[in-house]
C-alpha cells in the first residue's frame, strides 16, 4: 500500500473519530413486577396461545436482569445477518452472544452480576460465593441452578479424561479450588491462597469459559453446564450400554470424544444454552441459522423480554474475501471478525453509504502480529540445540526487517516491536519493546557464526552445527505475506525456511503436540480493558501456551504431563501466580514489567509488529439501533439482545 493511501486512511479515520463516549448503561436487577408486566415477541405469544410454550411469567426468572437500552426501548422483529468462514464460526459465541456469571459495566472497571444475582469475596480473597438468579431456565426449559455448577465441577473438571489440565482461573498456588453447593441457588469456590483476580478473570472480555476440556469446548460463556441434558452422555449417570451405543452411533472412538461433541455448540444444536439466540444448524451448511431463546432471562426497562431480533443467519464461506464482499453489499448487519482489517478499512469506508452501514471504532487487546515460535522441545537433536541457544534466536530476530513488514503491509501504521504491551500501558518499556528488534545483518551473521553454522560451498545456505545441510519448516494459517518477507531476509543470512499455510484446526492441533519446527501467529499482550492473562500470552498456564505447549502442559498438570521447562519459564509462572493471588495494583505493574523483560530477554518468541488501532472495528447496519458508538471487541458486553431494527 502506498504512502498516499496511508494518508487517505489516516484522514478517513480522523473523520470517523468523533465518536461519542461509551454508553453509560448499567444493568439493573428488577423484581417480579418486571416479569409480570412484561411483553414478548409475537412469535412466542403465538406459541403460548397454541399451548406449545408456557406463559411468559413461567419462563422468566423472578428477578430478571433489566437492561437499560442504549438508545430507547426497541421493537421485535428482523434477522441479524453475518458472514463468517466456517472454521471461525466458534468466535460468534465467544465474542458476541455468550453469557457469563459476572461482567464489567460500561466503564470497564466495575464488576456487576449477569447470570448471578450477586457475588461476594472474602476479605482475604480466598472464598467466593455466587448467588444465582432464581428461576432462570436453559433454552429447553430445564432449570438453571447449582446442580449445573456441581456437574461441571464434579463430573467434568475433576474428571482427568475431560480436563487433563486444571482450568487456570480456578487454580491458585498450584492447587485447584474447592467447590461447594450451598443450596439450590448458591455455590462457593474456596482457595488455599488468595486469588485476588478471580472475579476479574471471569469478567474479562472474550472470556472463554474454561474450554480446556479435552477435544472440544463450549466456546465461551457460563461455566455452568446443562446437567440434566448432559448426564445422558456421561458414564457417571448413564449405563455402560447406553454410553457404548452413543459412541458407536456417533462413530466416535471414545466416550470422551462423544461427550465433547455433545457439549459442542457448533456440532450439536441440541445442547441447551443460556444465550439470547440458539443455533438450529451446524457449521457444515452454507447458512447457520439461530432462533431466539424463548426462556431468555433479560428484559428491557418496560418489562419486554429480550431479545428484540427474531433470528440470526450466519452465511459461511471458505475465505474471508467472500465475507468482505457480503459486507460491501450491505448484507452484514453487525460484525468485525472476518471483515475488519487495516487493508480493508479504505474499501469499507468508501462503501459505507452505498452499503448502508457505519463503522464503529473499537478498543481491543493488543496483539503482536506474525510472532514466530521455535519448538525448543523438538526431538530433532540438531534443531533442538539451535533453538535452545539464545544467540540463534537473537540472530533470527536481527534478521527480520520489521520496518519493511510495517511499511508494506501496514502502511507504516504499526509499531515494529518485540512481544510487548501497547505504549499506552503502564508496563510498557521502550528498551524491552526494542530489544533485538533492529534489522542488523552484521549482528545476525556474527551470531550465526558463533553458534557454528558455517556457509555451504556456494555461500548460499548455512549448515547445521553438525556440518550438514539444514532447513526449517514454518507453519501458520494467516499472515503469509509477512512470513514471506521474513523468509526473504532470513535467506540473506543463510537460513533456509519452508513456509506452509495450513488449516487453522490442523495448526492448533499441531501446536498442542511436539512435532513441529517453527510456527507463526500472534501473541496477546493485554492493554486497555484487557489484563495480560491470555493463555496464549506471556504467562505459561496450560498446553495452549504458544511458545511451547509441552512446557505449558507441564504447569497445567502440576508436572505429571508435558516437559519440564527451563528456569526462565518457571520464573514467569511464579510471577503469574503472584499476579493472580496477592499483588496490589502497583505490584501488578511491576510484575508485568518483569514478565515482559523476562519473556523478551529470552526471546521465548520473536515479535514482529503490534496490531494497529485500525485492525479492529465493527461495521453496523445504520438501521440497527441500540448499538454502541464506541466499544471493545467483545459485543457481549453491550447486551446484543437489545439491538433492534428501526
Amino acid at each position: 500500500m502506498k504512502r498516499l493511501s496511508c494518508l487517505v486512511l489516516a484522514l478517513a479515520v480522523l473523520g470517523a473519530a468523533a465518536f461519542a463516549q461509551p454508553n453509560k448503561e448499567t444493568p439493573k436487577t428488577g423484581g417480579a413486577a418486571a416479569a409480570q408486566a412484561g411483553k414478548e415477541a409475537p412469535e412466542l405469544a403465538a406459541l403460548v396461545s397454541a399451548g406449545k410454550l408456557p406463559p411468559l411469567d413461567q419462563r422468566l426468572p423472578s428477578d430478571p436482569l433489566v437492561v437499560t437500552p442504549i438508545d430507547r426501548v426497541g421493537k421485535y422483529g428482523g434477522t441479524w445477518r453475518m458472514a463468517f468462514r466456517a472454521s471461525s464460526a466458534w468466535s460468534f459465541w465467544t465474542y458476541v452472544i455468550k453469557e457469563t456469571e459476572i461482567r464489567y459495566a460500561a466503564d470497564l472497571r466495575t464488576l456487576v452480576p449477569n447470570l448471578l444475582k450477586g457475588f461476594t469475596a472474602s476479605p482475604d480473597n480466598k472464598v467466593f460465593t455466587f448467588n444465582l438468579r432464581h428461576g432462570i431456565k436453559w433454552s429447553n426449559g430445564d432449570p438453571y441452578d447449582a446442580d449445573d455448577y456441581a456437574f461441571w465441577w464434579n463430573d467434568m473438571v475433576l474428571n482427568k479424561e475431560l480436563y487433563p489440565s486444571m482450568p487456570s482461573e480456578f487454580a491458585a498456588g498450584g492447587k485447584l479450588a474447592r467447590f461447594e453447593k450451598i443450596d439450590q441457588y448458591t455455590v462457593r469456590f474456596s482457595f488455599d491462597v488468595p486469588n485476588a483476580l478471580f472475579l476479574q478473570r471471569l469478567a474479562q472480555p472474550r472470556y472463554m469459559g474454561s474450554i480446556s476440556i479435552a477435544g472440544g469446548g463450549t466456546y465461551g460463556g457460563s461455566i455452568a453446564k446443562p446437567s440434566r441434558y448432559l448426564k445422558q452422555f456421561h458414564p457417571a449417570y448413564a449405563s455402560k450400554d447406553s454410553i457404548d451405543k452413543a459412541v458407536k452411533d456417533g462413530k466416535f472412538n471414545t466416550w470422551v470424544d462423544m461427550f465433547t461433541a455433545k457439549i459442542n455448540l457448533i456440532v450439536n444444536p441440541e445442547v441447551p444454552v443460556l444465550n439470547a439466540w440458539k443455533n438450529v444448524d451446524t457449521n457444515t451448511k452454507s447458512v447457520m441459522r439461530f432462533e431466539r431463546n424463548p426462556y431468555y432471562w433479560k428484559v428491557d426497562t418496560a418489562g419486554n423480554q429480550l431479545p428484540y431480533i427474531d433470528r440470526q443467519e450466519m452465511y459461511l464461506y471458505a475465505d474471508a474475501q467472500a465475507c468482505l464482499l457480503k459486507a460491501l453489499a450491505g448484507e452484514v448487519d453487525f460484525q468485525y471478525r472476518e471483515i475488519a482489517s487495516l487493508a480493508n478499512y479504505p474499501t469499507l469506508s468508501k462503501g459505507a453509504d452505498k452499503g448502508g452501514y457505519r463503522i464503529i471504532q473499537t478498543e481491543t487487546m493488543n496483539m503482536n502480529n506474525h510472532t514466530i515460535f521455535l519448538n525448543r522441545t523438538t526431538t530433532d537433536p540438531v534443531k533442538k540445540q539451535l533453538y535452545n541457544d539464545l544467540r540463534f534466536r537473537q540472530a533470527l530476530s536481527y534478521g527480520i526487517d520489521r520496518d519493511e513488514v510495517n511499511n508494506l503491509l501496514y502502511s507504516g501504521l504499526a509499531d515494529s516491536t518485540q512481544v510487548a504491551p501497547p505504549e499506552s500501558s503502564a508496563s510498557w518499556e521502550q528498551d524491552v519493546a526494542q530489544m533485538y528488534a533492529q534489522y542488523d545483518m552484521a549482528k545476525a551473521n556474527g551470531l550465526l557464526d558463533e553458534v557454528g553454522m558455517k556457509w555451504d560451498a556456494n555461500h548460499e545456505w548455512r549448515l547445521g552445527p553438525d556440518g550438514k545441510p539444514i532447513s526449517f519448516n514454518k507453519i501458520f494459517y494467516i499472515g503469509a505475506e509477512a512470513q514471506e518477507l521474513i523468509k526473504a531476509t532470513w535467506k540473506k543470512i543463510g537460513i533456509n525456511v519452508n513456509n506452509k499455510t495450513v488449516d487453522r484446526t490442523l495448526w492448533e492441533a499441531t501446536m498442542e503436540g511436539n512435532d513441529w519446527d517453527m510456527s507463526a501467529y500472534g501473541t496477546d499482550t493485554g492493554g486497555g480493558a484487557y489484563l495480560p492473562l491470555a493463555g496464549s500470552g506471556i504467562f505459561p498456564q496450560s498446553k495452549s501456551w504458544r511458545p511451547n505447549s509441552q512446557w505449558g502442559a507441564w504447569f497445567g498438570t502440576s508436572g505429571t504431563g508435558g516437559i519440564e521447562p527451563p528456569a526462565e519459564v518457571k520464573m514467569l509462572k511464579t510471577l503469574y501466580d503472584e499476579y493472580c493471588t496477592t499483588a496490589t495494583p502497583a505490584r501488578m505493574v511491576a510484575i508485568e514489567k518483569e514478565a515482559f523483560r523476562t519473556y523478551v530477554g529470552n526471546l521465548l518468541s520473536i515479535g514482529v509488529v503490534n496490531r494497529t488501532k485500525y485492525d479492529v472495528y465493527f461495521i453496523a447496519n445504520k438501521k440497527m439501533k441500540n448499538t454502541p458508538n464506541k466499544m471493545i471487541d467483545d459485543t457481549s458486553f453491550y447486551h446484543p439482545a437489545q439491538f433492534f431494527y428501526e
